[in-house]
């Protein structure tokens, strides 16, 4: 870590990497550009919840999870922590069109389409090489579909300041590194959209038209820890409305039972099933494809139920949604 690098408002310490392009000072919220090319006009602030804000929500996300709500005397919130995570936000304009295909009913023949792209999609970008996986990508969803309101920092005064202030991760990503990953990030999502709905592209001629409202965000992040039996699990939360974005939990003993049952069920679909196709006179290849999806879904669900942690994510995901105008 870099010494020297002081707050010039406060004279507070600032904590400063190689790689940080600007630093806010924890105490008053004054930005400080380290290098690159950065206005400090451009960083806004999503204004974050109290922690007690934050505790409400986590016990109200026991209270209506099927599992959790029967563990709750077990439960223990022992830490809520939040950070603001640094994130370039923008609205892209994408033109051009796009051609795939698409399996039709039976799987027997596929259809070619041709779909012309028009439009405004809100692209966010983690202004930092390195940041903790889980809920973050969740959070850059998050902001990706929802219009959430912002504030330059500079207006920002201090006892405003105190009352959002959390911990400021340092942005290591200037505007022109922004710009590129913005492009290229909006065209990945829209191949990704297409892979999904389609089965397979043949063309795909769009390009980014236009980069609209750039700006560095403080998004806050809120992560509360808890422990059930000597084990340690964490929800993770929008930071401005208190949203449950991702949480990891115990598996409960009910819910093994229904894993395995599913698991014993589908075993016993892939056998009717491959019994069926292997006893027709001729036997289409593709036809397998069924029993193998179904034999390869219990597996999953058994894999499922050995596991001690269950992994659950809250709002869909799926590409970067268009805007209206």
């Amino acid at each position: 870590m870099e010494r020297g690098y002081v707050c010039s408002n406060c004279g507070a310490p600032l904590d400063v990497t190689p790689e940080t392009i600007v630093a806010i000072c924890s105490y008053c919220g004054e930005p400080r550009v380290i290098g690159g090319a950065v206005s400090v006009d451009e960083i806004h602030v999503i204004p974050s919840l109290r922690r007690e804000d934050v505790e409400a929500a986590f016990w109200r996300t026991v209270r209506e999870d099927f599992d959790l709500r029967r563990l709750q005397r077990e439960i223990e919130l022992y830490e809520v922590r939040g950070v603001y995570v640094p994130v370039w936000l923008a609205k892209v304009r994408l033109e051009g069109r796009v051609s795939y295909y698409v399996e039709r009913e039976g799987g027997k023949k596929r259809e070619y389409r041709v779909e012309d792209v028009s439009g405004v999609r809100r692209v966010p970008v983690i202004a930092r090489r390195q940041v903790a996986p889980l809920g973050t990508r969740e959070l850059v969803e998050a902001l990706s579909r929802e219009e959430v309101a912002t504030k330059r920092l500079v207006d920002v005064v201090g006892d405003e300041w105190r009352r959002i202030r959390l911990e400021v991760l340092n942005a290591e990503y200037d505007r022109r590194v922004a710009l590129e990953r913005v492009r290229e990030d909006s065209l990945d999502a829209l191949r990704a959209e297409f892979r999904r709905k389609g089965d397979g592209i043949d063309g795909f001629s769009v390009r980014v038209a236009e980069v609209e409202d750039l700006k560095l965000v403080l998004a806050p992040l809120w992560r509360a820890y808890y422990t059930y039996r000597d084990s340690v699990y964490q929800a993770v939360y929008a930071g401005w409305s208190g949203g449950l974005l991702v949480k990891t939990e115990p598996v409960t003993l009910v819910r093994r039972l229904a894993y395995f049952a599913s698991a014993a069920a589908l075993v016993l679909v892939t056998g009717v099933v491959t019994a069926l196709i292997l006893s027709q006179r001729e036997v289409n290849v593709s036809s397998l494809g069924a029993p193998i999806f179904l034999a390869g879904l219990a597996c999953k669900l058994s894999k499922s139920a050995i596991r001690g942690v269950r992994l659950e994510r809250r709002g869909g995901g799926g590409g970067l949604p268009y805007l209206r105008r």
